[in-house]
């Protein structure tokens, strides 16, 4: 009887270890998956625009281009997320990167220039201050140029939902 009395004892204490061993097993997956997560960047859709002139000529009575707002219009890119979208954002616009089926479509932009980088974004209470390095000569050249380069990057910073109001810096930055 002794013997019986352990075999259930032997027999309970190699349940109660198999039991353990199933919960434990059945957990790794889960973190395993969790960690592959945390290991794959997550992204974020957004919104670049870019001068697009058959949009232009169609907006316009004589079919000729006028350099109207309207006509900057938005191509779609997937960035990394980040800390602060809306630089990147602003530095892959102006990075003028515009693929070849955009191209196709009419859009163009004359970004990117080398030495025309963003200095310094900040945004308090739904203004977003953006400013710019100043290149001689790049940010000027007509009412037309400026207020296509300038209304890229606002349009580009507004689609940001906290972003109410764009200052664009230095302020003649995009003076004609």
């Amino acid at each position: 009887m002794a013997n019986k009395q352990g075999a259930y004892i032997l027999l309970a204490i190699v349940l109660m270890l198999g039991v353990i061993g199933v919960v434990v097993y059945s957990n790794q997956p889960e973190q395993a998956v969790i960690e592959q997560e945390r290991d794959v960047p997550q992204t974020q859709t957004v919104k670049l625009y870019y001068y697009n002139e058959p949009a232009d000529r169609q907006l316009s009575e004589n079919g000729e281009p006028q350099c109207n707002e309207d006509s900057v219009l938005p191509v779609t890119r997937v960035i990394t997320a980040s800390q602060n979208p809306i630089e990147d954002t602003i530095n892959l616009l102006i990075s003028g990167e515009i693929f070849e089926s955009e191209s196709n479509n009419g859009f163009s932009t004359e970004f990117p220039n080398p030495d025309f980088k963003l200095l310094k974004s900040e945004l308090s209470n739904g203004i977003l201050l953006l400013e710019f390095s100043t290149v001689p000569g790049f940010t000027s050249g007509g009412s037309c140029r400026v207020t296509l380069l300038a209304s890229q990057i606002t349009k580009t910073a507004e689609q940001f939902s906290d972003v109410t109001e764009v200052r664009l810096l230095p302020e003649e930055i995009f003076q004609p």
